[in-house]
């Protein structure tokens, strides 16, 4: 085998995805295609999910506890054997051992136990434990909250990376045409060096210009490189994997209007979270009140239902264990009274309490601190938006502009109408305006995202233009 194909397989089973690995092959990737394979093939996707996992675990074990007593079964076995030796028959000497003299007697002994057991469950404790299990629901709320902001950011990570590697490759075309311009430029130069119209000067400004157009060439293939590196990490890919991006970047200006944005603020990943700690404060401060007061407790000691064996022991066994009566039933209903005056959380000093009232105001004023910063975040979005809108309208007039100045001036300075640096000027001219165009509209459509996650919305203003779209 060789080491290239080695490498072929190590990268197929690290990865896991089956996808075209012929050198310089490339395939067809649409941007869903592209999220269909991140959410499958991607690390951080599947650590995430495993931790859902194990918070959806750990609450469904609370709940299990809350609801369901503890069953154990339990075995026990114990054999003994013992040798005692007898005396002599005057009784005052011990034979020695193990003379054929002594008499040796053997006493062996086996008794044990085999059953289920039921610990001690609580029927009733004024609502602690339940408290404890609301306090575990929010807590999996949140990473509910936690999960669907980071798959919504993922996708749109896939999306911002899609689309700049898509730009790299559109920055490599405006590479290759500047350089074919400007080798066109340097050939007519060199032409009408010959023939006597050019000096040395104007030939040497345009080879400077064709040397600078191939380094860019040539920076623009190694950015892309670069690029493709990490969308490729990002999706789980093989890293040297190439492709043909076939969604095209489409510029859509915002439609929906402010006063639509400011609707959804209440479902706002940061005011969603002010929200649940809110009401974990306030558990919190209800149990703090529950752990003063001895309210009643309604419980069941452990119940036991099995069979033992032994010498002294045998049956079935049906009993309460650590039931202090002769009775089999044991169900209990008392009152655990331990309330401290003084010290930390004393009922006179209501430090503890205090604390806890102290955190509801807090929590509270976080919530109303969030809203106003969720506001103040989408308005800014808004307004950047629209100003971004206004600056691509005036780049597609300048794009227009520059290109149509390009082939007007390449047109005279064939007929040797204008000077050199004049040419050099409409081709550096037409390539910024393709770039700035299309870095606008991509900052456009981030920033549009970046709107969407400060809602909390994956598409909360593009969703009846999309129903048309395959």
């Amino acid at each position: 085998m060789s080491k290239k194909l080695g490498l072929i397989i190590f990268l197929n089973g690290f990865f896991g995805v089956g996808l075209c690995q012929d050198k310089g092959k490339k395939v067809d990737l649409s941007l869903s295609r592209a999220i269909e394979l991140g959410l499958q093939y991607s690390f951080e996707v599947k650590e995430r999910r495993h931790g859902d996992q194990v918070e959806e675990l750990r609450y469904n074990l609370k709940k299990r506890s809350f609801y369901l007593p503890k069953i154990n079964v339990y075995a026990q076995n114990t054999i003994s054997h013992t040798l005692l030796r007898a005396k002599s028959s005057d009784g005052t000497h011990p034979l020695k051992f193990p003379d054929e003299e002594t008499d040796i007697r053997s006493n062996m002994a086996k008794e044990g136990a085999i059953g289920i057991e039921v610990s001690e469950f609580n029927f009733f404790n004024f609502g602690k434990d339940r408290d404890d299990l609301k306090r575990a629901s929010l807590d999996l709320k949140r990473n509910g909250l936690g999960s669907k902001n980071f798959f919504m950011n993922y996708k749109f990570r896939i999306t911002r990376a899609y689309f700049r590697l898509k730009e790299a490759i559109d920055k490599i075309e405006l590479a290759k045409n500047e350089l074919a311009l400007n080798k066109a430029v340097y050939e007519l130069a060199n032409q009408k060096k010959k023939s006597g119209l050019k000096s040395d000067v104007d030939l040497l400004f345009s080879k400077s210009e064709m040397m600078n157009s191939q380094k860019n060439e040539k920076l623009s293939k190694r950015f892309y490189s670069k690029l493709l590196f990490e969308f490729n990490f990002l999706l789980g890919q093989p890293l040297q994997q190439d492709y043909k991006l076939v969604t095209e970047m489409t510029y859509r200006p915002l439609k929906a209007t402010l006063q639509d944005l400011l609707k959804w603020i209440e479902v706002a990943p940061t005011l969603m979270e002010a929200k649940i700690n809110l009401n974990q404060t306030k558990l919190s401060l209800r149990s703090t009140w529950k752990d003063l007061i001895p309210f009643p407790k309604v419980s069941l000691s452990g119940l036991r239902y099995g069979h033992a064996y032994g010498k002294k022991t045998g049956g079935t066994v049906q009993q309460f264990s650590g039931s202090s009566s002769s009775s089999n039933m044991d169900l209990r209903v008392g009152i655990d009274f331990s309330l401290p005056l003084v010290g930390e959380n004393g009922l006179f000093n209501r430090f503890g309490v205090r604390s806890a009232e102290l955190e509801v105001e807090r929590a509270k004023n976080q919530v109303k601190m969030a809203r106003m910063q969720a506001q103040g975040e989408i308005v800014g979005q808004y307004n950047d938006l629209k100003s971004q809108e206004e600056q691509i309208v005036g780049l597609k007039k300048s794009l227009k502009n520059s290109s149509l100045l390009l082939d007007k001036v390449f047109e005279a300075y064939k007929k040797g109408k204008i000077q050199g640096s004049q040419m050099r000027q409409a081709i550096g001219g037409s390539t910024q305006s393709n770039k700035e165009l299309k870095g606008a509209i991509l900052a456009h459509m981030e920033a549009k995202m970046a709107l969407a996650m400060a809602i909390g919305m994956e598409n909360p203003f593009e969703a009846k233009e999309n129903k048309n779209e395959k």
